[in-house]
């Protein structure tokens, strides 16, 4: 059951991030290669970030609550 708590708390946190990330224009992602992506000087990879941490939120929501029991 923790499991699926956590999973929908982890899932929330993505969902924050990306659309704080959307609202501000800009996201600083992945964990060696530090890159802020930004909505003006590179809208592609941006929105890729973006979309790709949009999908992780999304999936780990659905994994907490419809997921194996």
């Amino acid at each position: 059951m923790w499991r699926r708590v956590l999973s929908v708390a982890f899932g929330c946190a993505f969902l924050v991030w990306g659309l704080v990330s959307i609202y501000k224009g800009h996201i600083t992602a992945f964990r060696f290669y530090h890159h802020t992506f930004s909505a003006t000087n590179d809208p592609l990879g941006f929105w890729i970030v973006v979309v790709l941490i949009l999908y992780l939120g999304v999936g780990c929501i659905y994994r907490g609550v419809i997921g194996k029991r």
